[in-house]
């Protein structure tokens, strides 16, 4: 079976020990930012990795714009103060809420008071 894929040079392994012998890990990034429609095609066939037991416990936040600017912050510098400028209500809410995960994350993590 042979599937098309709209990646750069991509070509999908010819058995699942050449996937698995042939993986790598990227730990570092380009600036520029990622098509949606890349996006949308990672996302569509991660939907299909399998999970332990059935749980499917994938979470899956895309930010770009002021939100990933305001979560990289967050990240990024010790505790303190951010100030943001946005200018939609929805950039606002998307925010919020990703930094109220965030801060629970490093909460239950020990790291946040």
């Amino acid at each position: 079976m042979t599937q098309s894929s709209s990646f750069d040079g991509y070509q999908p392994a010819a058995t699942p020990e050449a996937a698995i012998r042939t993986r790598h890990s990227m730990r570092a990034f380009l600036p520029q930012p990622v098509p949606r429609e890349t996006l949308e095609a990672v996302l569509e066939l991660a939907s299909w990795a399998p999970s332990g037991t059935n749980t499917q416990p994938w979470k899956v936040h895309v930010l770009q714009g002021a939100v990933k600017q305001a979560l990289a912050i967050h990240i990024a510098y010790p505790p303190g103060d951010i100030l943001i400028f946005m200018t939609g209500q929805e950039e606002i809410e998307c925010v919020a809420y990703a930094l109220e995960e965030r801060v629970e994350q490093l909460r239950k993590a020990g790291t946040c008071p």
